[in-house]
């Protein structure tokens, strides 16, 4: 019996759900007007599990049209990125990830490419939203923060913490 012949067996029992691996999508260079919705999938992974003290090691993000029906369109872009912490990278965390300190010796997140995915999305997925988001949005208001200091101002009220 052939890998398909077995997937329709089990299948047809009625007893089992078949998964079959993802393949990547190439990224469209025109995009289907049937799926006006823009969205992102995102992960983070960090030196540890604090989203306020913890920094992000690395970011992936998959940006994707898909209309109201919740049906996939286009891979409109895809963004991996590498970032050296000033810590290094514990162990724990490199047996998990398999991000060790020599690959992010020296890298820094593009952060205007990973802006230019996540901007327009009407839907933003995080693949652990509950650390994600808000590691995500401390990551961003870090950023905000340095480059009102590089521009010699303070970070304005409504940016600020509560």
């Amino acid at each position: 019996m052939d890998e398909e012949q077995m997937v329709a067996h089990l299948a047809g029992t009625g007893r089992y759900r078949i998964l079959r691996k993802l393949e990547p999508r190439p990224v469209a260079t025109s995009f289907r007007p049937e799926f006006p919705l823009k969205a992102i999938i995102l992960d983070t992974e960090t030196t540890g599990l604090s989203h306020r003290k913890d920094e992000i090691i690395e970011i992936g993000a998959i940006a994707f049209t898909f209309n109201k029906q919740g049906e996939i369109g286009d891979v409109t872009g895809v963004y991996g990125g590498l970032q050296q912490p000033s810590v290094s990278i514990p162990s724990e965390i490199t047996r998990l990830t398999g991000i060790t300190d020599a690959m992010v010796a020296g890298r820094v997140i593009d952060i205007h490419t990973l802006r230019a995915l996540i901007d327009p999305a009407d839907l933003i997925i995080a693949h652990n939203a509950g650390f994600d988001r808000p590691k995500a949005k401390h990551a961003a208001l870090e950023e905000a923060r340095r480059l009102l200091r590089y521009r010699g101002g303070p970070l304005p009220r409504c940016a600020r913490r509560p």
